[in-house]
């Protein structure tokens, strides 16, 4: 099946989330090659896939969504052929008003949880624990 490049932009609560990393693991997952990059407007992802598996890794996005993330709007569009030796996350793109959704203060997850209890770990009993899955913590700022 010929491949095509497609642009994927995702509106919503996916930045402080875990999102990028998400979705460089679903690329590789599903070999494809490109790129993904917050934005004002939320995420973006370009990739080199066939259509039938974009629809499974757009599936795969719905599906396996971050705890904390939310989509509102996911657009996807083929655009001009672009060429990738691999899937990177990249830099963000600054340009534009900013549109993107913040999540909520949320408590910490088990795993932070058992990294701030544990007197070996590097972070036993630091204020301020945090990952991708359980969020930023806004409030700190």
């Amino acid at each position: 099946m010929q491949c095509k490049t497609y642009k994927i932009i995702i509106h919503g609560t996916v930045q402080g989330v875990g999102f990028r990393p998400f979705i460089y693991t679903l690329a590789n997952r599903y070999a494809l090659l490109g790129t993904v990059s917050n934005s004002t407007q939320g995420v973006e992802i370009v990739v080199n896939a066939s259509p039938e598996t974009v629809q499974i890794f757009l599936q795969a996005i719905k599906d396996e969504l971050p705890s904390l993330a939310s989509i509102e709007k996911m657009i996807t569009m083929p655009i001009n052929t672009q060429s990738f030796t691999d899937f990177q996350i990249i830099a963000t793109d600054e340009q534009g008003s900013v549109t993107v959704g913040i999540p909520p203060d949320v408590s910490i997850c088990k795993t932070c949880e058992e990294e701030l209890f544990d007197p070996t770990n590097r972070r036993y009993e630091y204020p301020f624990i945090t990952c991708t899955h359980c969020g930023v913590r806004y409030s700190y700022l």
